[in-house]
Parts: structure tokens; C-alpha cells; sequence
């Protein structure tokens, strides 16, 4: 039988998830450029700046995106 995850671990990837997807969702947007991004997403660019090391996100994957907007 396999093991379940407490409801705090399971809260905590869920939130983990989700951090990425939108870091890199606000990195699509703004073309890469992380400080765009960041007032995007209404966060100061230090904390934006750890998401992305936290989460092993390059901003460089998403310069020339074609889906930028100001």
C-alpha cells in the first residue's frame, strides 16, 4: 500500500506547483525580462529573483517570446 502524504506535504507541492507555473507564466508574458515579470506579478524582484533559483527557472528560455505584452 502506498504511503500518503500528510495534508501538509501535499499542501506544500501543491503550493510549490503552482509557483512555478506562474513564474514562468510571468516570464512568458514579460519575454524573459525578469524585472517586468516581477510587477507583473505585484512581487518585489528579490523574492521573484529566489522563486526562479528556488525553482531552476532561466529567464533566458523565455527571451523572444512571441506572446510578450506590456
Amino acid at each position: 500500500m502506498k504511503d500518503v502524504e500528510t495534508f501538509k506535504q501535499a499542501k506544500q507541492h501543491v503550493i510549490e506547483q503552482f509557483e512555478r507555473e506562474y513564474v514562468i507564466d510571468c516570464l512568458k508574458i514579460s519575454n524573459g525580462n525578469i524585472s517586468r515579470a516581477s510587477r507583473k506579478a505585484v512581487m518585489n524582484l528579490k523574492n521573484f529573483f529566489n522563486k526562479m533559483r528556488k525553482y531552476g527557472i532561466d529567464a533566458n528560455s523565455f527571451k523572444g517570446n512571441i506572446t510578450a505584452t506590456n
